[in-house]
C-alpha cells in the first residue's frame, strides 16, 4: 500500500499507477512537491513534476517499469481468480477496471512516467530494432500478455463485439443471466449513471426474474 500525504490530507492506493488520479486532488495537486510525502515506494520511486503536473521518477527502463505497473495492477485488483486463471470482465470490480483503462492512457504521456534519460534510451533502443518508441504500444503489449485482451477489451458476453467499456460487459452479462457476483453489482447499483450506455440493462439490475429472457442487438459503441 502507498501513501499520500500532503499538510492537509492522508490519501492510499494499493498501486503506484493509482497514485495518478490521486495527484488530480487538488489538495495534492496546489501543493509544493517539497511537501508531498510518498511512502511504500521502493528504493528510487518519487514524486516529480513535469511541466507543472505532478508525475513519478523509478527506477529501471520503460519497459521493465511498465511491466512492473501491469503486475502490479494485476495482483493488486480482481482480475485474477485464486487458481490463477483470469476472471470474466463481469467478475471483476469497476474501479479495479478503470483503472487498467486510465493506466494505459496515461502512457500516452511517457513524461509523466520516465525520465528524460530512460525515454532517450528507449528511443535508442527502438530505432537499433528499426522500430518507433512509443510507450502506449509497449502497454498494451503488455496488457495482452498479462490480461489477455488489449485496449480494445475482449468480447462482449454472446457476441462478437470488443469491448472496453465495464458497464457494457455486465449489460451483457446480465442479459444472459450470468452470475455477475453481488459485490460488482452494487457498485452499479449505488451509481444512478452506471449504465447510461446501455440503460436496458438497469431493468435487468432491478428485476432479476427478467435476466436471461432478452435479447439486445449487439454492434455497440466503443469506449
Amino acid at each position: 500500500m502507498y501513501t499520500l500525504s500532503v499538510p492537509n490530507a492522508v490519501l492510499t492506493s494499493p498501486t503506484l499507477a493509482g497514485l495518478f488520479p490521486l495527484f488530480q486532488d487538488d489538495r495534492v495537486r496546489e501543493v509544493d512537491t517539497c511537501f508531498i510525502r510518498l511512502a511504500g515506494a521502493e528504493a528510487g520511486e518519487r514524486i516529480t513534476r513535469y511541466n507543472g503536473a505532478l508525475a513519478l521518477r523509478m527506477p529501471g527502463t520503460a519497459r521493465s517499469i511498465i511491466n512492473e505497473a501491469l503486475h502490479e495492477i494485476r495482483r493488486a485488483g480482481s482480475f485474477v481468480r485464486p487458481d490463477g486463471s483470469h476472471r470474466e470482465p463481469w467478475e471483476i470490480h469497476a474501479s479495479d477496471w478503470d483503472g487498467l483503462f486510465e493506466f494505459v492512457e496515461l502512457c500516452r504521456n511517457p513524461n509523466l512516467l520516465l525520465s528524460s534519460d530512460q525515454i532517450e534510451a528507449a528511443t535508442a533502443e527502438a530505432r537499433a530494432a528499426g522500430k518507433r518508441f512509443v510507450l502506449s504500444d509497449i502497454c498494451i503489449e503488455a496488457m495482452e500478455r498479462l490480461f489477455g485482451f488489449g485496449y480494445c477489451g475482449p468480447r462482449l458476453p454472446g457476441t462478437r463485439d470488443a469491448q472496453s467499456r465495464h458497464s457494457l460487459h455486465v449489460a451483457y452479462a446480465l442479459l444472459a443471466n450470468l452470475p455477475v457476483p453481488e459485490t460488482v453489482l452494487q457498485a452499479y447499483r449505488n451509481d444512478a449513471e452506471a449504465f447510461r450506455y446501455s440503460e436496458w440493462a438497469d431493468v435487468l439490475l432491478k428485476v432479476p426474474s427478467l435476466r436471461g429472457g432478452a435479447k439486445v442487438e449487439s454492434g455497440v459503441r466503443g469506449s
